[in-house]
């Protein structure tokens, strides 16, 4: 094999190149060994894994021969198509959807195998091929359709665990209570959202807007057409809209920023964290639950997470636009927040954004491409995540110097993991 490496330019390139991929991947392995030593380590992995693929190759290539090549051409296509319709809309784990792809294969191979023996005289032999699956699809239908059994037969309420538990009970404030706060609502945007009169003419104060086109590339060909039509705004000009609870007195009163996750862009979600606003706001703090619906999926096209720096960049710009208010002597809101007391409020992809708008506050530049430069350094204190999505964005980040909040519903159908685990 190594002088037909050497001879065959083509299969040597392949090779070295292979070497070298494996070999700045191992460069980057968080193993605690020196990197030197892991690129050595990638490099001869690199090596191995060739020549093991290149044997296994001919193998491969000489038990596929036996099937008809009618076959390989309907077996690609079906499984091609799996693939296609999990990439564009099935949110089940792969191990989960391809196992079942797999099952549902071999049931309907040997369901229609099993009809075509009744041509002849195997009918007997037809017989468990074509009741077994039937069977399988009455039980499986049965199982969607239960109602399941309750886990916790018991009751399992604050007030019988109080009962039962032998230690005095704390005295503590119910945080879900209203605090003495009144309560005052109004919105700020930039105007140009035609399909949100609430942020064009209804608000109370007007916010400029913001291009987004550095840290946003995908937004373009059909995407960038049919948003731009509906919304009457493109990537260069984003707005900033929010929706403020704010408390009446003195101040100046911590910073709450909250933002949906994703969904419909026409299915808007900012005015659901109204309850949480009102409550944030009754115990002395400005809730704002920021509109980023413009970034969400649409039949037009989801950016599939691509979309996740614009997310926490937006969130970002929002700050920088209450620090320009609250620095403002003129402004009706100058000096009510307290720039050093702000928490970051997201959820699902917001879960993300959260995360993500934490670590870039303390960047110089957008990592993707140091060609929009940061200038942030917020006094955010505290991040909360709730059934966040996590490596959206793939880029390994680090949050430090903050307090960190995630919570998730253990049946959450959607984010089947607890990804605000690794975020931690």
């Amino acid at each position: 094999m190594k002088n037909q490496l050497f001879k065959d330019p083509f299969r040597g390139s392949l090779l070295f190149l292979t070497a070298l991929i494996f070999g700045l991947t191992g460069y980057f392995w968080l193993t605690g060994l020196p990197p030197v030593l892991m690129l050595f380590l990638g490099l001869v992995t690199g090596v191995l894994v060739f020549g093991a693929l290149n044997l296994l190759t001919p193998l491969i290539a000489y038990f596929f021969s036996f099937i008809p090549v009618r076959y390989i051409y309907s077996g690609i296509a079906f499984f091609g198509a799996a693939w296609l319709a999990k990439t564009l809309g099935f949110r089940l784990p792969d191990n989960i959807y391809y196992l079942g792809i797999a099952i549902l294969f071999a049931g309907t191979w040997w369901f229609v195998y099993s009809l075509s023996l009744f041509k002849g005289s195997g009918s007997l032999k037809a017989v468990p091929g074509l009741l077994i699956p039937v069977l399988v699809c009455f039980v499986g239908i049965y199982w969607f359709a239960a109602e399941g059994s309750d886990p916790w037969p018991e009751e399992r309420t604050a007030s019988k665990l109080a009962r039962d538990s032998t230690e005095p009970a704390i005295p503590l404030e119910n945080p879900v209570e209203p605090g003495s706060f009144p309560v005052s609502y109004f919105t700020y945007g930039s105007g140009n959202d035609k399909q949100r009169p609430e942020f064009a003419e209804g608000v109370r104060f007007t916010s400029p807007e913001v291009n987004a086109s550095l840290i946003l590339p995908e937004w373009k060909g059909k995407k960038k057409k049919w948003r731009e039509r509906f919304w009457g705004f493109g990537v260069t000009n984003f707005p900033l809209n929010g929706r403020v609870y704010f408390p009446e007195g003195e101040g100046p009163f911590p910073l709450v920023l909250m933002v949906h996750g994703n969904h419909s862009m026409i299915d808007y979600s900012d005015d659901g964290y109204g309850y949480l606003g009102e409550l944030f706001a009754s115990q002395g703090m400005i809730a704002v639950s920021v509109d980023e619906n413009f970034l969400n999926g649409h039949w037009s096209g989801d950016f599939r997470g691509k979309e996740m720096p614009a997310r926490a960049w937006v969130l970002l710009k929002h700050l920088e636009l209450w620090h320009q208010w609250n620095v403002d002597p003129a402004h009706p809101l100058s000096g009510k927040m307290d720039p050093e007391r702000i928490m970051l409020v997201g959820h699902s992809r917001g879960g993300e954004a959260v995360a993500i708008a934490a670590v870039f506050n303390e960047l110089p530049a957008f990592p993707d491409n140091a060609l929009l430069p940061f200038d942030f350094n917020f006094g955010i204190r505290s991040v909360v995540a709730i059934a966040p999505t996590d490596y959206r964005y793939d880029r390994k980040m680090y949050m430090k110097n903050l307090n960190y909040l995630s919570i998730q519903g253990s049946y959450d159908a959607d984010e089947t993991s607890f990804w605000g685990m690794r975020a931690f």
